[in-house]
């Protein structure tokens, strides 16, 4: 790993905060967040992971602390959260330190060269992080950033699929949410937080269902290249039939879509109340490999109901009263077959 300010603060390979004293054995990670490392804990022989995150991010940083001692009134094993275990300073740096896990979702995946997980598979970690999510909002916490590198296997040779979620950089109590925030990573981001609406645990449902489907599919649903390929793709099935309605009725303005394609150019995602004009959207193209003709109470009685079709459900219910539940119960349901 080419050298940050963190590997090369840490000459003698040693972090030390007052409880205890961390030899760095290798760097495992880095990105625009900070760098990783895989430290023994000198005095008890166990491997932790030590995240060290840049300097300039004191706001983010000291937001994270606070989630994390909220979560750590959690129990991280039946909960399948990641232990957090202290935070320190260790001279100009700042470190977090976590239980050592095993590897990401998105290594296991890309070990497989990006195979779809079987249903049993993906059944397997859709409980696990129901259980994860349920606790969160038990806090009134979103997470916000659920993705393959946050969704950590424990110990995959001996616990194949076991999983907690780790990283909390993004993580916000409802108290502090605010209209027109802008969070999760594009590719699994809720339509409420794309169109600026009132935010919700609910947003971390959809990102649920979004990461079952790339797990499904082996690609994600939608791209994470700029909001308005997202709207479009969004638009191409028959999820907007489901909320076109609820759109039209909103009383909060919604926020424009810049056009990736014509610069200037931007898509209207709402009719306009002082003139009543209609809603303007890309050109409508279906997508015959990803359909939600019912709901899910339809797929409960019928015989011919599918595990992939329930599984597709999930994403089905974005903007309308019901979501959280309806989500919930889907996944429970699926999980269960």
């Amino acid at each position: 790993m080419e050298k940050t300010q963190a590997t090369s603060q840490v000459a003698n390979g040693i972090l030390c905060s007052n409880a205890a004293c961390y030899q760095v054995m290798d760097w495992i990670g880095k990105g625009a967040f900070g760098t990783v490392a895989k430290c023994l804990n000198v005095a008890t022989g166990n491997l932790v992971a030590v995240k060290i995150p840049k300097k300039g991010n004191e706001d983010i940083l000291k937001d994270e602390i606070a989630i994390l001692k909220v979560v750590q009134a959690l129990d991280p094993d039946k909960k399948n959260i990641v232990k957090f275990i202290e935070y320190f300073r260790f001279q100009e740096l700042s470190c977090l330190v976590f239980e050592m896990l095993d590897k990401s979702l998105w290594d296991l995946m890309n070990e497989r060269n990006w195979a779809p997980l079987s249903l049993n598979e993906i059944r397997t970690i859709t409980q696990q992080v129901l259980v994860a999510f349920d606790a969160l909002k038990g806090l009134g916490i979103l997470y916000c950033d659920l993705k393959f590198d946050n969704i950590m296997l424990i110990n995959h040779s001996k616990q194949p699929l076991k999983i907690k979620l780790i990283d909390f950089g993004l993580a916000l109590p409802e108290s502090k949410v605010k209209l027109g925030m802008i969070m999760q990573h594009l590719t699994y981001r809720a339509p409420e937080v794309t169109l600026g609406l009132p935010l919700t645990t609910a947003i971390d449902m959809w990102s649920l269902g979004c990461n079952l489907a790339h797990m499904y599919f082996g690609s994600p649903l939608f791209p994470n290249n700029c909001e308005y390929n997202w709207m479009k793709i969004y638009n191409q099935g028959p999820l907007l039939s489901l909320h076109t309605d609820i759109i039209y009725n909103l009383t909060v303005p919604l926020r424009r879509i810049q056009s990736g394609h014509s610069p200037g150019t931007q898509m209207m995602v709402k009719k306009d109340p002082g003139t009543n004009s209609q809603v303007q959207t890309a050109p409508l193209v279906m997508n015959p490999n990803i359909t939600l003709p019912c709901p899910i109470s339809w797929y409960k009685n019928n015989s011919t109901m599918t595990q992939g079709q329930i599984l597709m459900e999930l994403n089905g219910r974005p903007l309308v009263k019901e979501y959280v539940t309806s989500s919930a119960e889907g996944g429970k349901y699926f999980v269960t077959l």
